[in-house]
């Protein structure tokens, strides 16, 4: 991992346009940088300490795609009600914080081909960040599409709009979501990152109790030293030798290995605690063949049945 310098960088085949007053950014110690992370994200109601630390992970991923060779999985922010913050957080913490601006939003589509002509699309138009909005309250995340671009590593090959023609192009998207009650198929859920925003009561939207009211204008002023923070952590766990985490998601073993380790070495302990539990609770198909065996052996017992 090296930091880019502004203009062509060799080492990652990266050209940085720096933008202004980003230029003496000093990285920052593990304690401050906590404390700036923290601040950014306390308004935001997590359901666990696993939901905030995967925010986290989520940011240092965006700043660290260049350098991760190969797939990274998608970042779903869900809550049990709308207007609970989810599309803010992704604004705030994954756009404003991070990149600068507010995240482009882009509907599922009703067809598989629609979505594959979509999300090819956003690559075409050289999308570093995604934001895949609302999903239908009772409704399932499926797609194969979907599934396949998070895998999808060097390069994307999918149809364009209007057009049968197939590209090819490089794959350095990250992709977050949001929804109301997901539950997603096998294979999504595997490559799905959960964030949980747990509503203090039954109007969310009316809440008035903010420590940011203006929680993408604050990302937008503190965004240097964000940035600072970020960087810090990551700086921290290079001059640690990269110490590895143990912690492993099947497909995604680079970003892991980088992105989980960097948030454990820097006291985010609580990073993909919530992951098995997800995988666990969301897949609509593995939830109701275990619910159908729980009744059965609750009914019959071990006895055979004639």
């Amino acid at each position: 991992l090296v930091r880019a310098k502004p203009g062509w960088n060799d080492a990652g085949g990266v050209f940085y346009d720096e933008p202004p007053g980003l230029a003496e950014i000093v990285p920052l110690g593990p304690d401050e940088a906590k404390a700036v992370l923290s601040d950014l994200l306390i308004d935001f109601p997590f359901k666990d300490p696993a939901s905030r630390d995967n925010v986290v992970a989520g940011m240092v991923t965006l700043i660290l795609r260049p350098a991760i060779e190969g797939p990274v999985p998608y970042f779903l922010a869900m809550a049990s009600l709308e207007r609970t913050g989810k599309g803010k957080l992704i604004d705030t913490a994954f756009g404003m914080a991070v990149t600068g601006a507010t995240v482009p939003p882009m509907q599922v589509g009703r067809e598989e081909a629609e979505t594959e002509k979509r999300l090819t699309a956003q690559i075409l138009h050289g999308t570093s960040l995604l934001h895949l909005d609302n999903v239908p309250i009772g409704e399932a995340l499926d797609s194969a599409s979907l599934a396949s671009l998070a895998t999808a590593w060097p390069n994307w090959s999918g149809r364009t709009l209007g057009s049968s023609t197939i590209v090819v192009m490089p794959n350095r998207m990250v992709v977050t979501m949001s929804a109301n009650n997901p539950r997603a198929t096998g294979e999504l859920v595997k490559r799905t990152v959960p964030i949980v925003l747990a509503p203090k009561n039954d109007h969310p939207e009316l809440r008035d109790d903010f420590v940011h009211p203006d929680a993408i204008g604050y990302a937008a002023q503190q965004r240097p030293k964000i940035l600072a923070a970020l960087l810090g952590m990551v700086e921290n766990w290079k001059d640690a030798k990269k110490p590895v985490s143990p912690l492993r998601m099947g497909g995604f073993e680079r970003w892991a290995a980088c992105v989980v380790s960097i948030l454990r070495f820097n006291g985010a302990a609580q990073v993909m605690e919530n992951y098995r539990k997800w995988c666990k609770a969301a897949n609509d198909e593995s939830a109701d063949i275990e619910a159908l065996i729980e009744a059965w052996a609750a009914k019959h017992g071990h006895d055979p049945i004639p």
